[in-house]
């Protein structure tokens, strides 16, 4: 899967994890915008900027930091960290885009 604005390779279909019993969840931000964010176990095209936070956390018992796009710097969605110290990205499904099986 690549991202859509500068076509790296963000992560793998293959990489998909379900959290909280799903892969797919939609959440809205406390400023309203709402995201459908699909769960990754790994994302090695995207960066963790920031400080880790609880704050509005849509994982309870997680940490977020924002996640963009190494190549381009276009935010992709969040890396979380879970009580256990295992990790996790939520990534803005309408910001990357599926490469064709021959091109993968």
């Amino acid at each position: 899967m690549v991202c859509a604005a500068c076509r790296l390779m963000i992560t793998a279909p293959s990489w998909r994890v379900a959290v909280a019993g799903t892969h797919r969840h939609v959440f809205a931000n406390p400023l309203g915008h709402v995201f459908e964010i699909g769960c990754f176990a790994a994302a090695p095209g995207c960066a963790a900027i920031g400080s880790a936070t609880s704050d509005f956390s849509w994982f309870p018992g997680t940490l977020w930091q924002a996640a963009v796009c190494v190549a381009c710097g276009r935010h992709l969605g969040w890396r979380y960290v879970q009580s256990d110290g295992g990790t996790f990205f939520g990534l803005i499904l309408n910001r990357l885009h599926q490469m064709p099986e021959n091109l993968a």
